[in-house]
């Protein structure tokens, strides 16, 4: 819907990953990076230089933001699915039994 804005929230960790993403042009042509940026562990200035040359090279539009610290990240995520670990209240029930249910992340 053009009327509609949408929006991803990533870490910095997958911020500095985005020129792998697969299609990752076409998906900056949908969304907003919201980049969290958790107790301040990436400088803006280091933010600020790459989010220029995503813009420039790739046309994406990321924002940084203050984060408080949470010891939980994505990649711990998937990390503990692909070695067959739990994931029991990292996540709201309803997304831990979509994910478990598709297979996502094996």
């Amino acid at each position: 819907n053009p009327t509609n804005s949408y929006s991803l929230l990533i870490g910095t960790d997958q911020f500095l990953t985005l020129r792998s993403w697969h299609k990752i042009k076409e998906l900056g042509q949908l969304v907003n990076f919201y980049v969290a940026n958790r107790n301040g562990e990436m400088e803006f200035s280091t933010f600020q230089k790459e989010r220029e040359a995503l813009e420039k090279e790739l046309s994406l539009h990321c924002i940084l933001f203050p984060m408080p610290a949470i010891d939980l990240s994505s990649t711990e995520i998937r990390n503990r699915l692909k070695e067959g670990k739990p994931i029991q209240g990292m996540l709201p029930k309803s997304v831990e039994e979509y994910i478990l249910k598709k297979g996502f992340y094996r």
